[in-house]
């Protein structure tokens, strides 16, 4: 994280720090909780920031934001050009996401130090999901 934005972050933690001590009436329903949504979400800043800089998010086909790292479940289409991903792992396999950035894109890795350098794109995925855990 660049300097300049963790400490306009701690400037805003310690605003909210001030506000509930100096200014506001921390009675006032749900301000607490508020407060402490607001800091979270600043904490959470760098990690985001980490992740954007290894390809950001692509959305599984739920909606839900995969990154760098994630374990998910993958369903390739079943055409003659990844006949040999299907043969070599079936079609419905569980896999990691990882950015690669020499491709500018994510690709799978399959485990145990066998992992493709094509894109998912490239290997014509049909859908994937992300496996929590």
């Amino acid at each position: 994280m660049k300097q300049e934005t963790k400490e306009l972050i701690d400037w805003m933690k310690k605003q909210f720090s001030i506000a509930g001590t100096v200014v506001t009436d921390v009675s006032q329903p749900y301000w607490q909780e508020n407060r402490k949504k607001a800091l979270d979400f600043l904490n959470s800043l760098p990690e985001i920031e980490a992740k954007l800089c290894r390809g950001g998010y692509i959305q599984d086909k739920y909606g839900t934001p995969c990154c760098d790292g994630d374990t998910i479940k993958i369903k390739f289409k079943n055409t003659s050009y990844n006949q040999e991903f299907i043969y070599r792992y079936g079609e419905d396999i569980d896999a990691k996401l990882v950015y690669d950035n020499d491709r500018k894109g994510f690709v799978i890795d399959f485990g145990e130090g066998d992992w493709t350098d094509w894109t998912c794109s490239d290997l014509g995925v049909e859908w994937f999901e992300k496996i929590e855990g």
